[in-house]
């Protein structure tokens, strides 16, 4: 599968669903810090979250939670 936006060859980790979007980390762009977006595969559309290109850190972990929980 191709994502858009995303680094050829940088690795893909899939860190949670919500309805139709999985949470992804990986590389976005050139940069080579990793980044945190979701990516609807149904229309294609990756929105990042964290990292690159949205601010000038990187992600180094991810812990996705459900709605709702305290």
């Amino acid at each position: 599968m191709t994502i858009p936006g995303v680094t050829p060859g940088a690795s893909v980790a899939v860190l949670g669903t919500y309805h139709d979007r999985l949470a992804l980390e990986s590389t976005l762009g050139c940069g080579g810090d990793t980044s945190l977006f979701w990516f609807a595969p149904g229309s294609d559309v990756v929105t990042p979250l964290l990292g690159p290109p949205v601010n000038g850190g990187a992600v180094v972990a991810a812990m996705p939670f459900p709605t709702g929980a305290n």
